[in-house]
């Protein structure tokens, strides 16, 4: 057993708010916690030299990728009370989402919502899409859903995505929720400034190419 004085605080931590995780769970995730503290790192092999444990390298990686193997470790169970408890504070503020894919390693395609904290982009709830290419609305609203489960009672939410996200539907479903949304789009994008008018790209309403508009009520 490791006997790391941070180890033993991370791990009464981790019980007090992961109430339904196993005790063999609590364990290794306490040694991934400090092991990440302490390397400032999500390498797997600077992780494993981190961990307060008396055994070889080998055998502290393969702890590692056994936990992230373990199929019953959940987001729901082992990760958003431990955001809520980090994001209490913010109740009835501001608070600005961000909606992203991420490609990992050119295999992985993640559809992901964060949360500004702390001057940082904090995961909040992500899903493995099983297809190449953008996301779709239904991904999307369920991601969101489970972002905005986490979040403390009272806040005012902006959400805020790229072009991918540029569906009238997905913010007619934001605005029902009362939330507000903010989409970037690319110079090239056609805006109309009413229905019947003509289109033009964005970029010819910018001076020079650091510009930025804002286009509100669209």
């Amino acid at each position: 057993m490791p006997t790391s004085r941070l180890y033993n605080s991370t791990r009464q931590y981790l019980a007090t708010h992961l109430t339904a995780a196993l005790t063999s769970q609590m364990e290794t995730l306490a040694l991934v916690v400090v092991g990440m503290s302490q390397s400032i790192s999500a390498q797997i092999g600077k992780i494993a030299r981190a961990l307060p444990l008396d055994t070889t390298q080998a055998a502290k990686e393969q702890r590692i990728r056994r936990l992230l193997d373990n199929d019953r470790l959940t987001q729901a169970e082992h990760y958003h009370p431990l955001a809520k408890a980090a994001l209490h504070g913010l109740k009835g503020q501001k608070v600005q989402l961000l909606i992203d894919r991420v490609l990992l390693r050119d295999t992985h395609n993640i559809l992901v919502v964060s949360v500004g904290f702390r001057r940082r982009w904090l995961p909040l709830a992500w899903i493995a899409l099983d297809h190449r290419g953008q996301s779709g609305l239904t991904d999307q609203q369920a991601v969101l859903r489970q972002a905005l489960a986490v979040l403390p009672e009272r806040v005012r939410v902006s959400i805020h995505g790229d072009s991918e996200f540029r569906s009238q539907e997905l913010f007619a479903w934001l605005r029902e929720l009362g939330h507000d949304g903010m989409l970037g789009v690319v110079g090239h994008t056609l805006v109309a400034l009413t229905p019947d008018a003509p289109a033009s790209a964005l970029k010819t309403w910018l001076p020079n190419r650091d510009s930025v508009a804002y286009l509100n009520g669209v």
